[in-house]
């Protein structure tokens, strides 16, 4: 069994405290229902299908919210509870099993990894008071932009359901392959500092031109 941390699974339950461990195995059926939650946020290949899935039914209902309301709306309430019943079964075998502190900590790395995977994109935005300040004068003026879009061009409901669509398959690798090849166009780089009041455009492109 591979070591995790540099601690040998034989001394993990040695060097781990009796409440600690009582914790972290009454923990582990909850983490693994957060490994597989992320695993369909961050589209592992894995859980490909799942992903997809999870996407149209996001679009279908942000699209059609009042025709699902109106007609399945009672069905919705009994798929819900279908759907917590059915989560605290699993979570009930998975308390019965025999896990073990490596395998606790598996997890926890796998949870972490997929974690800063998700809120990666969010980190790397470093917004500072000046550009949280621009950000909102830009978020003011994009407003207007919106309402005249979906006036005119695109009704608000298809509008969200393409928001939708992009955050949901935002870690996707078709949309990580189109926000790469977009990135190599300088216009668009342009574009997004702009639309977000960050500054680091404008002081790497002076660096560039001082050299």
């Amino acid at each position: 069994m591979p070591s995790v941390s540099g601690i040998k699974p034989s001394e993990l339950s040695q060097k781990t405290p009796p409440h600690v461990s009582k914790l972290l195995i009454s923990s582990y059926p909850y983490l693994i229902l957060l490994d597989k939650i992320l695993s369909v946020l961050t589209w592992e290949k894995d859980y490909f299908y799942y992903s997809a899935g999870v996407t149209l039914l996001m679009m279908t209902f942000i699209y059609y919210f009042e025709i699902v309301v109106v007609y399945l709306g009672f069905m919705m309430v009994i798929f819900f509870l279908s759907l917590f019943a059915q989560l605290a079964q699993t979570i009930d075998k998975n308390q019965q099993e025999n896990s073990t502190l490596d395998d606790i900590a598996r997890i926890l790395h796998s949870v972490n990894n997929k974690s800063s995977t998700l809120f990666n994109p969010i980190s790397q935005v470093n917004l500072k008071g000046e550009e949280l300040r621009l950000l909102l004068c830009t978020t003011m003026l994009l407003t207007l932009v919106y309402g005249f879009i979906s006036r005119y061009f695109l009704p608000p409901r298809l509008l969200l359901t393409f928001i939708a669509a992009f955050l949901l398959t935002f870690h996707s690798s078709f949309n990580r392959h189109t926000r790469k090849r977009l990135w190599n166009f300088e216009k668009f780089q342009r574009c997004f500092y702009f639309v977000l009041g960050l500054s680091e455009y404008s002081k790497r492109d002076s660096k560039n031109k001082s050299k």
